[in-house]
């Protein structure tokens, strides 16, 4: 018995739905089977052809009625009959691997585009780094240079202090000479008035 089973969803594309209807056929003993992704007026849909007794069919699609892949959303399911060529189930299962692989290869290369830009994007990082990295050591530089005009401000600092201590002590100096010089001449105009 052949028939034609449409499966239709909002998500029944990239979710394992032809690897899962191919086990359940596989399970059933199922000879002639094939599925395809197809779209329906923008729609998700599986074309399914099986060729197989009528209790097996019966069972498939019982089977699909009830079950389906995680992350799968079905409407519906149509059945209709069919009249055309099915492809042995080996042979669909030699297909459908060699249509995996392909998928598996375009994300592959799909991924190392991304990893690619990843590492351009990194470069750009690290010549963004490298920038920062020299224009901190133009600063550390700089802020060296101030630190260093700061020590020589500092020590021509500390040669006014002490030459302005200097400049005192020899004030204190020649003000002690000079206020017991006063005393002293002072003593004397004391003693000669009598005083």
């Amino acid at each position: 018995m052949k028939k034609r089973l449409i499966i239709i969803g909002e998500k029944v594309h990239n979710v394992g739905y032809r690897p899962f209807l191919l086990g359940i056929a596989e399970s059933l003993g199922i000879e002639r089977f094939y599925a395809e992704n197809i779209s329906i007026e923008g729609k998700q849909a599986i074309e399914v052809l099986i060729d197989t007794s009528k209790d097996q069919l019966n069972n498939f699609i019982k089977i699909i009625n009830v079950q389906k892949p995680i992350g799968a959303k079905v409407s519906k399911i149509d059945v209709q009959d069919y009249d055309g060529n099915i492809m042995n189930i080996n042979s669909y299962y030699k297909y459908l691997t060699a249509m995996q692989l392909v998928k598996v290869a375009n994300i592959g290369v799909q991924m190392l585009n991304k990893q690619d830009i990843m590492i351009e994007k990194q470069d750009l990082t690290i010549e963004k780094q490298d920038l920062m990295l020299k224009k901190q050591d133009l600063m550390l530089e700089k802020q060296d240079l101030m630190i260093k005009k700061q020590d020589d401000l500092l020590g021509r600092q500390d040669q006014i202090v002490a030459e302005i201590r200097s400049l005192r002590d020899d004030l204190k100096t020649f003000l002690n000479e000079r206020l017991l010089k006063l005393e002293m001449e002072i003593a004397k105009i004391k003693a000669k008035i009598g005083l």
